[in-house]
This record gives structure tokens, sequence and C-alpha cells, in this order.
């Protein structure tokens, strides 16, 4: 028999493989003015970084490619980062911000770039 979880009432009933059978954990039921709401996790902004080395159409390239971004909007932004030294891409969950930063970063580097962004929480 696999480990298999029933919900009973206000309990949670725990079958496991162990000699020892069912263990019940007490788990207080909510009342009918509560709901079980899942918390967001926090978001973390992705940053494109400005240099004078990657070719705009290349920045524009990854922006669409990487990010989900429309061609003009992947424009704008990588003339707001040319000429400020950064734009804000978008935000994500921390796994997922840091995967499309990372993988933009090696597409780049993988076509001899060195375009860079940076990820930080959107709440600091």
């Amino acid at each position: 028999m696999g480990i298999g979880a029933i919900r009973h009432e206000s309990r949670l009933v725990v079958a496991s493989d162990d000699d020892s059978g069912v263990t019940v954990r007490e788990r207080p039921p909510l009342s009918k003015d509560e709901t079980a709401q899942p918390e967001r996790p926090p978001l973390y902004a992705v940053i494109l970084i400005n240099d004078d080395y990657t070719p705009r159409l290349f920045v524009t390239h990854i922006l669409k490619q990487h990010f989900g971004l429309d061609a003009d909007t992947a424009h704008t932004l990588m003339i707001h980062a040319h000429r400020y030294g950064e734009a804000r891409i978008g935000a994500w969950a921390k796994d997922v911000a840091e995967t499309k930063m990372h993988n933009a970063e090696k597409d780049s580097r993988e076509h001899g770039h060195p375009l860079g962004f940076k990820c930080h929480s959107v709440d600091s």
C-alpha cells in the first residue's frame, strides 16, 4: 500500500507503509467565515542592463524570445535601457524570474554578446 491522505471532517488521515497502520493528525476545522486562501509568492523584477556592445536587434530578439514580449514592447524597453542604463522587463515568482534571466544570458553568451540582467525583489 502506498502513502495517501484522506480528509475526514476536522482531521487528516494519512495511510503509511509502516507497521503502525494509520496515522491521524488533528487539524482545527475552518469556520464558515474562513476560507483557505493560498498566499501569492513574492515577485522578483528582471532588469535589463544596457551595454555598448550588444546589437539592438539582438536585444529585442532576446526580450521577445525569453520574456514573451511583443516587438513594440521589446523595442521600447531596449530603447529605455539604452537611454537610462536599465529597464524593468517584468516581474515573476523568484524561480521563474531567475530561469528567464539565466536562459537569456546563456543565449546571449552563445551568440558572443555580453547582454546582462539583474533580478531583485519587488518589495525591496
